[in-house]
């Protein structure tokens, strides 16, 4: 049979357009994708506490609804802050704008600006030129697109923390079978294979063993390595966030959390 030789080019841009299919078919999906990546990071994140409920014969479902009700109860308890924040903000926004007048007017006089639109700064003249209607559009169009993408995620999460083991054992499963292939070829070609057949067979099942567990302990070192690197994020911010805090608060700065 003859064989069919390619050209190095002919590689080379075939290679090309598959990685440009690759991107266009990433792009377009990306409002699925992105949802699945989060799903997947956040059941990493939560494994710990799953690994915890599993320990005391917890169902798995069960533990899946926790894992849901404590996400939805972050998600709340943070824009819950946040809204207050904004409210109180908004409720003090002419206190600040008679501040912000005042700074601007003083500042141009002081560096001899005589444009009026700084001499006379008012920052309603401002507020009255922005559409409001387009801002509330934009905002509505955000908070349902939000709205979606939480869902997605939730929806994603109950089917890898369902599903993910099943993941782990198709590629034992298909890993495992593909070397014992290997393995009954090289044994085929023992002469003396019939002469051994119960030391062969003691060894296949060592083999399929030892292939097993590589194939989980690579699966466990992957999730070790994911929840490090989220916990180290974590800690990161949270540290980071402090610290911000706490010279804003040094300083005097009003609305910390915004």
């Amino acid at each position: 049979m003859k064989k069919i030789s390619v050209d190095s080019t002919i590689k080379f841009f075939i290679s090309a357009i598959g990685l440009v299919v690759i991107f266009i078919v990433l792009r377009e999906l990306q409002y699925i994708f992105i949802p699945l990546v989060i799903a997947y990071f956040l059941f990493f994140a939560f494994e710990p506490l799953n690994k915890f409920l599993r320990k005391y014969k917890i169902p798995s479902g069960v533990t899946v609804l926790v894992d849901i009700v404590l996400m939805l109860g972050i998600i709340y308890g943070f824009s819950k802050v946040i809204f207050d924040q904004f409210s109180m903000f908004g409720e003090q926004l002419p206190l600040y704008e008679v501040k912000l007048n005042s700074i601007v007017r003083n500042t141009s006089i002081k560096l001899g600006i005589k444009d009026p639109n700084f001499t006379n700064f008012e920052l309603d003249r401002i507020l009255s030129t922005i559409d409001y209607g387009g801002l509330a559009g934009d905002f509505f169009t955000t908070t349902i697109s939000l709205v979606a993408t939480v869902f997605f995620v939730i929806f994603f999460f109950v089917f890898i923390s369902s599903g993910h083991n099943k993941v782990i054992n198709a590629f034992k499963d298909r890993f495992v079978e593909k070397k014992i292939k290997k393995f009954k070829k090289k044994i085929e070609k023992d002469q003396n294979a019939d002469l051994f057949e119960d030391d062969i067979e003691d060894d296949k099942e060592e083999y399929i063993h030892q292939k097993e567990e590589m194939v989980e302990n690579t699966f466990k070192s992957i999730t070790d390595q994911i929840q490090k690197y989220i916990a180290t994020k974590f800690y990161i911010s949270i540290i980071a966030g402090f610290v911000v805090g706490a010279i804003l608060w040094l300083f005097n700065i009003d609305f910390i959390i915004v």
